[in-house]
């Protein structure tokens, strides 16, 4: 890679009509517009188009092994997700914090680490980008442990799936998601990044006094229809990095590639 091609890079791909500003500090308009001049002026006005058309994950439900003589093994898993526009995703959000988000408090967290103690971190997240959407989660253990780990994780994903989440459980996740909301404004870097991502996703301007309301709108049909509806422990695709024991794997990739 050489310097033209960067330079190339920055003509083609970055212009001032996509650029994103969040600010916070004491600073007037004026202020903030020269240092912005100054700093992406000399930026193109306009990028060169281009599409990115969607793409499903390609997720089948196989377990990856890429052997690494590591004493901790890593565990990736993941399957289709949903886009953050979807009007199931805020349901899904709920979901995931019971599913593996809310950490303590979790279903992952409390059958793979606190009742047996097979991984020191175990979690799922929401991974919705422009062009694809994931379900993700990860987990940390022992190789002797990553047998028994995978398959409690494939069992959680299929009884959310079969029998949905309780009343209280919906109750705690939707109170904690409310009530650490504030959180994310602890810092003027944390204010900035919420700003930008307000604009990058299109949420409207009142998106920062409204998110705690669409959590609370979410009902238990809606998280249990969505389960049923997004949730497939057949797709759920296994990546692990390490040497697992007991495990079948449908490809093992060796550790020189």
């Amino acid at each position: 890679m050489s310097v033209d091609d960067l330079r190339t890079f920055v003509s083609r791909r970055l212009s001032r009509s996509d650029l994103i500003v969040g600010v916070v500090g004491d600073i007037t308009p004026d202020e903030l517009r020269t240092l912005l001049d100054s700093t992406f002026g000399s930026l193109a006005e306009r990028s060169e188009a281009f599409t990115i058309l969607p793409v499903d994950p390609a997720a089948g439900g196989e377990v990856i092994v890429v052997e690494q003589e590591i004493p901790q093994a890593r565990v990736i898993f993941g399957q289709k997700g949903l886009y953050r526009d979807d009007p199931d995703y805020y349901a899904a959000l709920v979901l995931n914090h019971i599913l593996g988000g809310g950490s303590f408090t979790s279903r992952l967290y409390q059958e793979v680490r606190e009742k047996r103690g097979l991984a020191y971190s175990v979690y799922s997240y929401l991974l919705p980008l422009d062009s694809a959407a994931l379900w993700l989660g990860g987990a940390g253990t022992e190789n002797a442990a990553v047998s028994v780990s995978v398959e409690l994780v494939r069992n959680q994903w299929a009884n959310l799936r079969a029998f949905g989440v309780s009343q209280e459980e919906l109750d705690k996740a939707k109170a904690n998601l409310t009530g650490s909301f504030g959180l994310r404004f602890d810092s003027s870097m944390a204010i900035a990044g919420m700003l930008v991502a307000v604009q990058r996703r299109d949420l409207g301007i009142e998106y920062v006094n409204e998110r705690n309301m669409l959590i609370e709108q979410v009902t238990l049909d809606d998280v249990n229809r969505v389960a049923k509806r997004i949730l497939d422990p057949d797709a759920l695709t296994v990546v692990v990095v390490g040497k697992p024991e007991n495990i079948e794997a449908t490809r093992t990739v060796g550790e020189d590639g």
